[in-house]
Formats: C-alpha cells, sequence, structure tokens
C-alpha cells in the first residue's frame, strides 16, 4: 500500500487535527465531522465517548478506589516512616554510598585528599570502589589484625534464617585462616549462654526455631 500523501497535502502538519470525537466520528478544532476509518473494532462496535460505557468505567474505578483507599494510608505512613529513618542515617549514607556520577563507586583518595586516579589490581581499577567493597576491607583488616597480630579475641554477629543450614549447622570461621589458629570460645543465642558448639570445627549446632535467632560468637587466637 502506499504510504504518499495525496498532491494537495504537502506534509503530515496540512492533514486535520482531531480535537474530540463523539459516536463514529471525530471532529477537528473547526467542529468540521470526519468518520473515523481508523479507530478499529471498539469505535465500529460502541463508537467514541459511549455514555453506558464510560458509566460503568467510572463506577468500576469508583469501587476500585475505594478498596484501595486503606493501603493507600497504610503505604503513606510506612513512606513516613522510612523518610524519617533515611534522614537520620543520610551522613552513613553519604560515607558509603554515594551516587552521584558513578553510581554508587567512588574514587580513593591520598592523604591530601587527591583522588586516586591510577590503579589496575587485578584488571579491577583499585583506584575506586563502591561501599560494599569499602566495608569488606575493613571487615577483613579487623579479622587479620585481631586474630593473627594482636592476638586478641573478635566477636561475630548473625542472625540466620529459620532452616537456612542443612542440618543447622552454622559455620562461623571469618575468613580462610591457617589450620588451627583460631578456637570459639563463646556462644550466645538470644542473649543466652549456649553450649551447642564444636570449638575447633568452628560451628554451631543450631536449636530449631520458627522465628530467626539472634546468634553471638567469640573467636579467639589459639597462640
Amino acid at each position: 500500500m502506499s504510504t504518499a500523501l495525496p498532491k494537495h497535502i504537502h506534509s503530515t502538519g496540512d492533514l486535520p487535527k482531531v480535537a474530540w470525537a463523539k459516536g463514529s466520528y471525530v471532529y477537528d478544532a473547526d467542529g468540521k465531522q470526519y468518520i473515523d476509518g481508523s479507530g478499529g473494532p471498539a469505535v465500529y462496535c460502541i463508537g467514541h465517548s459511549n455514555a453506558e460505557v464510560n458509566a460503568a468505567i467510572k463506577n468500576q474505578l469508583a469501587a476500585y478506589l475505594e478498596k484501595l483507599q486503606a493501603p493507600i494510608e497504610l503505604v503513606a505512613s510506612l513512606a513516613a516512616r522510612v523518610a524519617a529513618r533515611q534522614m537520620r542515617e543520610l551522613p552513613f549514607y553519604n560515607a558509603f554510598f554515594l551516587d552521584h556520577d558513578d553510581g554508587a563507586v567512588y574514587f580513593n583518595v591520598m592523604a591530601s585528599g587527591v583522588p586516586y586516579l591510577m590503579g589496575t589490581e587485578r584488571l579491577k581499577g583499585s583506584h575506586s570502589m563502591s561501599g560494599y567493597h569499602s566495608f569488606e576491607l575493613c571487615y577483613l583488616a579487623q579479622v587479620y589484625t585481631n586474630l593473627l597480630i594482636t592476638k586478641q579475641p573478635l566477636t561475630l554477629y548473625f542472625k540466620p534464617l529459620p532452616g537456612g543450614f542443612k542440618d543447622n549447622i552454622l559455620r562461623v570461621s571469618p575468613d580462610i585462616l591457617p589450620a588451627n589458629s583460631i578456637t570459639i570460645s563463646e556462644v550466645w543465642i538470644d542473649d543466652e549462654p549456649y553450649s551447642n558448639f564444636d570449638a575447633q570445627g568452628l560451628t554451631v549446632k543450631l536449636p530449631e526455631s520458627k522465628e530467626r535467632l539472634r546468634v553471638r560468637v567469640t573467636v579467639q587466637p589459639t597462640k
């Protein structure tokens, strides 16, 4: 089918501009009437602005909005609480999850504050990192410094999902450390002392529970 415009029309700007429609007709801004030959089956069957259809749509929307009102109020209340919490935690977010230009990735800086713009550690770009990477480095520094250098105990916190581990065995080794370099010294579950653990194997046998348990484990160097 040819898509060429009629000779007396030089551009689409010369075509009529539809302002409104009723039944099988459309009307331009000057009120001239045209038969709608391209509106599709809905126009052929019921036409534009069908009063019965409009009334049915209005009634259906009213019923839907009435049922939706309570969830909307709940969502609004939740949004207010979330906003208040975000304001309290904004400094923490700005410190570790900056998201201005690089999608939560920021440049490391030297002691002078000048961005360190070079780095190819394992092709990862060691000059830039995200909040997660920053946390990981802090965590590993704590693990290795306390357990292998200064020989101090380290306390770890867990909140496992019910049934989240096979046979309810929670493995608490903080990282890949030299064999037999640390043991478990104490365990608490929901702030109560707990004794069902393997000190050398670095595992805790969790009790059966339908709720998430708060597990606190202290590991210490063996030497």
